[in-house]
């Protein structure tokens, strides 16, 4: 979310107490998962790329408005959302009706197609005569656009992201090491020593969680071969997507691509050897754009400041759901 070019990049996630009473927002409500008692739920409203519950969004993105607006009452905002491009128009629809059920007085809806967003956040120009392609690899789904002639000439999508990942982890940790842990430990598991290329036995770390053997607390040495092969056939996956959505690019468009390359955003861009790895299975030079994770919100400032990009902002009641 952003304001007056002020951007909060936190978690999307939500605690709440009672249902409706609001415990924690963003990074904070992140860090009570795993941990909260029973009478605190933590919800993650959003999932596989499209809002899985709204009651939740809604209170999470009214709390997430006051905070970026230091607390104050803000009326007749406009509100511009990215979302993906193959989402359902039920799905699209609840983007914006989020908003309208938010009570945040709002001036006007209006959407963006997420690659759009992406491409024009990592600094592409997709006007150009030029064709490029987006990576976005988010946490539970990665999108594969290729741009060209301000528009988007080729898509495909796969479920798999850094939450996957993070999944993948605690299952080769349980299988592993008979050690039951957290998705939260799992990330941090996947930072300190989680990497794209094949790891190494040599390298590990100590991690914390409760044994399958015995139910009590407990520690093992964790590898970074075992976290690097929990998620390998994955970025297989995403590789694979890249290719497949090559061929359903005019040649033209495609042999271009494969000589200048393409750009990755996304949380999941920050991965150790991401590059590389792509570069390595695609057979093409890539690139992580600036601040991937914030790929798509810059993308929607320089669109909302610049007039000759109007035409990639549409409204909600334009579309056909």
């Amino acid at each position: 979310m952003c304001s007056m070019n002020r951007i909060l990049n936190e978690r999307c996630c939500i605690a709440l107490e009672n249902r409706t009473d609001v415990r924690a927002t963003g990074d904070e409500a992140y860090d009570m998962a795993e941990k909260a008692p029973a009478s605190i739920r933590v919800s993650f409203p959003v999932k596989d790329g499209v809002i899985a519950g709204l009651a939740d969004m809604q209170l999470l993105l009214a709390q997430m408005y006051r905070k970026i607006n230091d607390g104050r009452r803000v009326n007749g905002a406009s509100f511009c959302i990215s979302v993906p491009t193959d989402i359902s128009g039920v799905q699209r629809r609840a983007f914006t009706d989020v908003i309208y059920r938010a009570d945040l007085r709002e001036k006007n809806v209006s959407i963006v197609d997420m690659p759009v967003a992406c491409a024009i956040g990592a600094g592409v120009d997709i006007f150009s005569k030029t064709p490029s392609m987006i990576v976005n690899i988010g946490g539970s789904r990665t999108g594969i656009a290729v741009m060209s002639e301000g528009g988007i000439a080729a898509y495909s999508a796969v479920p798999v992201g850094g939450d996957l990942f993070d999944e993948k982890i605690v299952q080769a940790v349980r299988r592993s090491y008979n050690l039951l842990i957290g998705h939260k430990t799992a990330e941090n598991l996947k930072k300190q020593i989680g990497s794209a290329l094949p790891g190494s036995p040599q390298v590990s770390v100590s991690a914390f969680g409760r044994s399958v053997l015995s139910g009590l607390p407990t520690r093992s040495t964790v590898t970074a071969d075992i976290i690097c092969g929990a998620y390998a056939s994955d970025l297989e996956l995403i590789s694979g997507a890249i290719l497949s959505t090559l061929e359903k690019t005019p040649s033209v468009v495609a042999e271009q691509i494969r000589e200048n390359g393409f750009y990755i955003t996304g949380g999941t861009a920050l991965m150790r050897n991401i590059r590389p790895f792509l570069t390595k299975a695609t057979g093409i030079p890539c690139a992580i754009a600036s601040n991937p994770s914030e790929a798509a919100i810059r993308g929607i400032i320089a669109i909302l400041g610049d007039r000759r990009m109007a035409g990639l902002v549409r409204r909600p009641e334009n579309e056909l759901f």
